[in-house]
C-alpha cells in the first residue's frame, strides 16, 4: 500500500471528508508502515471524537435551514 505523504492531498480529503477520512489515511498509512497497533488505536481516537462533535451538534438546525410560516 502508498503511503499517502503529500500533505495538500491529505488537507483537501480532510477537508472534503472530515474527520473520518482523516482517521482513515491515518489508520492506513500506520498499517502500510508495519504499526498495526497505531493504526487500531488512530481508528479509535476517530471514532471518540466523531461521537463528541455528534453529541455536541444541536439536535435540529431545521429552523436555519427551512423557512417557517405561523399557524
Amino acid at each position: 500500500m502508498k503511503i499517502v505523504s503529500d500533505k495538500i492531498q491529505v488537507i483537501i480529503a480532510t477537508i472534503i471528508g472530515g474527520p473520518f477520512i482523516a482517521g482513515y489515511l491515518l489508520s492506513e498509512n500506520f498499517k502500510a508502515i508495519g504499526q498495526p497497533k497505531k493504526a487500531l488505536n488512530t481508528w479509535i481516537i476517530t471514532i471518540v471524537v466523531i461521537t463528541i462533535f455528534i453529541s455536541l451538534t444541536p439536535v435540529s438546525y431545521t429552523h436555519l435551514t427551512l423557512p417557517t410560516t405561523p399557524y
